[in-house]
């Protein structure tokens, strides 16, 4: 008979579909940059929840795969995605197949993960396949709403394991508690 899933992962799905929410208010143009840097900082609580070797983990391996994207990729993804976002609103470039390359954020876009070509119009720029790219750098196109579309679905599939899996769900139990305790601490600390 399935449990109930740990309050600590419902309370954290929860807040992170609300802060999607609020995000989505801002502006009439989708903020992209902060719904991938939303997903991407989840994926890495998850990872630390989930108990993954690696903060990348949750997002190279599990939202990544959904779309059959390479778990390296992933990685390096997530790595230009957090790091460039969280400290330059702006992801880094990565290197995948030793071609080095930007990264183009879209809205509802097939393209998801697919590389492509860029054209420049009127200060604008558009995707274009990689056989008409015009910009110096191929891009790899990355879909906001598709990310967050499969981290929503992942939530449920990630809430239903601990749902039937006991262990799983005290092992999430554990570190959320962990977790608190480190935060606890670091609020003592002068």
């Amino acid at each position: 008979m399935p449990r109930q899933a740990p309050e600590a992962f419902l309370h954290f799905k929860s807040l992170v579909r609300i802060h999607l929410k609020q995000i989505l208010t801002l502006d009439k143009k989708p903020p992209m940059a902060a719904v991938m840097l939303l997903v991407v900082i989840a994926c890495e609580a998850l990872s630390k929840l989930f108990g993954r070797p690696r903060p990348d983990d949750i997002f190279a391996r599990d939202l990544m795969s959904r779309r059959g994207g390479p778990y390296q990729v992933g990685q390096v993804l997530f790595h230009a995605l957090r790091d460039g976002l969280t400290h330059q609103y702006n992801p880094h470039r990565i290197v995948l197949d030793e071609q080095e390359m930007r990264i183009n954020f879209t809205w509802k876009d097939p393209l998801h993960l697919r590389i492509v070509g860029a054209r420049s119009r009127d200060g604008h720029l558009s995707i274009v396949p990689l056989s008409q790219n015009e910009d110096r750098w191929p891009r790899l196109c990355v879909d906001a709403e598709t990310l967050w579309s499969d981290l929503d679905a992942l939530f449920d599939e990630l809430e239903h394991s601990l749902e039937v899996d006991r262990e799983l769900a005290q092992t999430v139990e554990r570190n959320s508690l962990a977790l608190v305790r480190a935060d606890e601490l670091d609020e003592g600390a002068p």
